[in-house]
């Protein structure tokens, strides 16, 4: 195969592979349309799935993590080179199959939401450091847990932490074994990892179709459903336990996807959220980001998408609840549900449009006009922030757990409100209260002038070098944590020799 981007095709992929490469069997038998497998790429020499790429007539490389660096080190000498491998390449997706080694620094920053990882597991559980091959399956039968199976997620700074996308379940049998559970989530896994790298594709193909892009003010893009799916899950936290929550259900092998799908594990625990009272056990969600909106076509299509997942998922009618989130009062769709169809419209809650007629419970929620009290996690996914809302949504998110996921949701709402954010950070409270979440959840959001602006409402270049410490530890590279954190790169140079 020649380098550089073939004209037809949308994704030139790299695959990232640490063993006999099962996985990239996976998609090279499936011949994904638009997409061309460009090169492989072990930090293992000498394993099968380099005979798998070679066959294919895949260039294949090898990339050796270095042992005389020290571990961080390690990662981001790694990294760098693959990143320079994919610039060479013209990669513009990577998929990580099987690879065992942590990337870290610009190679996440610049392919953030391009790059996926398959994990035997269900996320979050049996994630992180530690959890790889047969220890995720012995940890799974010694917790005692009923079914496995594998995950999709997006790659980001963090072990396993990202947007989960396509999750498949086995059922855990009564005389299994490690092996035996590994064996059957890995056929899972062949599916998964086709079905991933196929919802790239779809996502390419719905903004060229769109013509939208959801850019701030310097073309920084904002990606509003991942933000989104982090804050549903905060909304219903306290019953999290009795939930499973699905980002982009596909729907068939082709582009069909619907937004979130959350399914109640537990039918007899009543959910009193307003948002969620409606809720039966399996609950579909559509999402609209601040600047677009829920029309009559998107509310069939939708429609159509429900019972598709009714039909395709042996699901009782009567099991079924559709959500649609928009950041706006719904008035065309309102009205035509009203005179068209004959529904009843009842605002049951502020901004939570119950509609009555159809043989499926259905609501409509304008998170603007949502409770601050009671739903500040959808109430705040905004691009029009005011300067106290953004002092409290930051005080609600510094006050959650390191488990928490809302990594996401601060990156959206920080390149969404800059102008109000910086108006913010110079009240010393809510200075203090980002730097906690800085150091707490080990990002920083990504706005130019944070560190002019900190300095001038903190002065405090400790505080500065403890949050660059942090960054650097959880994979930003010298440049971009001399440039977030509001340093000379000198100085950071200085931190990162101490690590």
């Amino acid at each position: 195969m020649c380098e550089g981007n073939d004209p037809k095709v949308s994704i030139n992929l790299l695959v990232l592979v640490s063993g006999g490469g099962t996985n990239l069997q996976a998609l090279i038998d499936a011949e994904i349309a638009n997409v061309k497998i460009a090169a492989v790429l072990s930090d293992r020499p000498g394993v099968y799935a380099l005979v798998r790429a070679k066959a294919a007539g895949i260039p294949a490389f090898v990339e050796k993590p270095d042992p005389n660096l020290p571990k961080l080190k390690r990662r981001q000498d790694l990294s760098d080179r693959i990143l320079r491998l994919c610039k060479k390449m013209q990669i513009s997706h990577i998929v990580h199959a099987g690879f065992l080694s942590i990337l870290a620094g610009n190679i996440i920053q610049e392919y953030a939401g391009r790059m996926i990882n398959i994990h035997p597991a269900l996320l979050p559980k049996f994630g992180g450091q530690g959890m790889y091959g047969l220890h995720v399956h012995q940890a799974v039968l010694a917790a005692g847990e009923k079914e496995s199976g594998c995950t999709v997620h997006l790659v980001d700074a963090g072990t396993d932490t990202g947007t989960i996308l396509i999750q498949r379940k086995v059922q855990i049998l009564p005389n299994d074994s490690p092996e035996s559970l590994a064996e059957r989530v890995l056929r899972e896994e062949h599916v998964a990892i086709v079905e991933g790298v196929k919802l790239m594709v779809m996502r390419i193909s719905d903004d060229a179709e769109k013509g939208k892009q959801e850019n701030s003010p310097d073309n920084e893009r904002i990606a509003w459903h991942p933000a989104f799916f982090e804050a549903i899950q905060l909304e219903l936290q306290e019953y999290n336990q009795y939930l499973q929550f699905i980002s982009e259900y596909q729907l068939t092998t082709e582009p069909l996807r619907i937004d979130v799908v959350i399914i109640k594990k537990a039918s007899e625990i009543p959910i009193k959220k307003n948002i969620a009272a409606v809720f039966r056990k399996e609950n579909i969600v559509e999402y609209k980001s601040p600047d677009d909106y829920v029309s009559v076509k998107d509310f069939y299509l939708v429609y159509g998408y429900a019972c598709l997942y009714l039909a395709l998922n042996d699901i009782n009618v009567n099991d079924l609840t559709l959500t649609f989130v928009e950041s706006r009062y719904p008035r065309e769709l309102l009205a035509h549900l009203q005179e068209a169809r004959g529904y009843k419209v009842e605002e049951k809650w502020p901004g939570i449009y119950s509609i009555r007629g159809d043989i499926l419970p259905i609501q409509i929620i304008d998170n603007r006009r949502l409770s601050a009290e009671e739903n500040i996690w959808l109430r705040d996914l905004d691009n029009k922030l005011e300067v106290n809302e953004i002092r409290q949504v930051t005080k609600e998110i510094a006050k959650q757990t390191k488990n928490a996921r809302v990594k996401a949701y601060l990156d959206v709402i920080t390149k969404a409100n800059k102008e109000n954010l910086l108006e913010a950070l110079k009240m010393s409270d809510t200075a203090l209260t980002l730097d906690k979440v800085f150091e707490e959840v080990g990002l920083v959001a990504k706005w130019e002038a944070r560190g002019e602006t900190r300095g001038e409402a903190r002065g405090e270049e400790k505080k500065a070098a403890e949050i660059a410490k942090n960054m650097l530890v959880n994979g930003f590279s010298i440049e971009e944590t001399a440039k977030l954190a509001g340093l000379d790169i000198s100085k950071v140079k200085e931190i990162y020799e101490t690590i």
